[in-house]
């Protein structure tokens, strides 16, 4: 996973849960955080501008290619989440 991470920028936010980590891309956003049995991670890919299919395209296939190179077991359980509309007001459409 440090593969993955390594390129992109991490994110400094007090906001942010303990142990978990988010690290920004153009596009895109990724959060890290160890499972909470320990044994393994929970990554969240999220969008963070308008062309989200194809950051999150990009995101998903660099994320697998890091995994591909692991070392050892690994599995990948992949969840969408229901698409959300955003709140449009006072946006000056730029």
């Amino acid at each position: 996973m440090e593969d993955f991470l390594a390129p992109l920028r991490q994110v400094r936010d007090d906001s942010v849960a303990d142990g978990v980590r988010v690290h920004y891309w153009v596009g895109f956003t990724a959060a890290t955080a160890p499972r909470e049995d320990g044994d393994g991670w929970v990554i969240v890919l999220e969008s963070s501008g308008e062309d989200g299919f194809y950051s999150l395209q990009g995101a998903a296939d660099g994320l697998a290619d890091a995994l591909r190179s692991t070392p050892g077991e690994v599995r990948l359980a992949w969840r969408e989440l229901p698409a959300t509309v955003a709140d449009r007001e006072g946006w000056d459409g730029c």
